[in-house]
């Protein structure tokens, strides 16, 4: 990387899994290598996001699955 730090390439968890059950963010995992990461994303950003994608703000699921 151009800015001397080490690059920290994460990937997606292999199994697809998620938890969308919270009424404020979704979580999921990825992996650095072996190492788990714990991630979450507001609902609201999953909104904001929607609009620009094309996506209902309503199906949330939807645009987080959105590559």
């Amino acid at each position: 990387m151009s800015d001397g730090l080490p690059e920290m390439p994460l990937t997606s968890d292999p199994s697809g899994e998620f938890d969308a059950s919270n009424n404020e963010a979704l979580f999921f995992a990825m992996f650095a290598g072996d190492d788990r990461i714990d991630c979450r994303v507001d609902i609201a950003a999953l909104r904001d996001r929607a609009a620009p994608d094309g996506t209902s703000p309503n199906d949330l699921i939807e645009t987080f699955l959105d590559d």
